[in-house]
C-alpha cells in the first residue's frame, strides 16, 4: 500500500507595524529635520496609545513628554547618509582623482585613504570639501591606496562610504 502526503501552504497578510526607528527624537515623520511637521505629527496623534514613531519615548502613549522631546530637538538635522558609489583613477604619476555621489543634507566632505597592505586605519587627507571630487597629489607612483568619503552636516558625520581602490602612475585596467 501506497501512502500519500499532503502538503499544504498557508498564506496570511503580514500587519504593518510602527517599528521605524526616529534618527532624531521628536523627527516624528522622519525626514531627517526636526520641524513644524513633526509638531503636527504629534497634534494629530495625541492622546493615541503609543504604537507609532510619534510615541517618542516610548511609554505607551502620545502625550506631553512626547511634545517635550519635539520642542528640545526643533530645528536638528540628522547626520547625512554615507556617499553611494565612489571611485578613484590614476590621473598622473603622483595623482589620483576621487569622486563621490553627492548626499542630501551634507554640507561638506572629507576623503580618506590608507595602504592596504601595510596600514589598518583610514587618515583623512582633505577635510571640509564643498565638491564630491578630490584629487589627491601627495600619493607615491606605483603604490595601492584605498579611498573612502564621509559627508558631513551640523549634526554630524556620516558612516564612510565603500571604498575603492587606484594606484598612482597605472592606468586602472579591467581584463575581461
Amino acid at each position: 500500500m501506497r501512502s500519500t502526503y499532503t502538503r499544504r501552504i498557508r498564506f496570511e497578510q503580514l500587519e504593518a507595524r510602527h517599528m521605524l526607528a526616529v534618527a532624531i527624537p521628536g523627527d516624528y515623520d522622519q525626514s531627517g529635520v526636526v520641524d513644524n511637521n513633526d509638531f503636527n505629527e504629534w497634534r494629530a496623534n495625541f492622546g493615541q496609545p503609543g504604537d507609532s514613531p510619534v510615541d517618542g519615548n516610548a511609554d505607551g502613549f502620545v502625550d506631553a513628554a512626547d511634545y517635550v522631546l519635539w520642542r528640545k530637538n526643533f530645528g536638528k538635522i540628522a547626520p547625512p547618509n554615507a556617499p553611494g558609489e565612489i571611485s578613484a583613477a590614476a590621473t598622473g604619476a603622483t595623482s589620483i582623482q576621487v569622486s563621490s555621489e553627492s548626499v542630501s543634507a551634507a554640507t561638506s566632505y572629507s576623503v580618506q585613504r590608507r595602504q592596504p597592505d601595510t596600514e589598518t586605519n583610514f587618515t583623512t587627507i582633505a577635510s571640509g570639501l564643498a565638491t564630491t571630487s578630490y584629487t589627491d597629489n601627495t600619493a607615491s607612483s606605483d603604490t595601492l591606496y584605498e579611498y573612502r568619503v564621509v559627508a558631513t552636516n551640523a549634526n554630524g558625520d556620516s558612516p564612510p562610504s565603500k571604498t575603492a581602490e587606484a594606484t598612482a602612475n597605472r592606468a586602472n585596467l579591467t581584463a575581461y
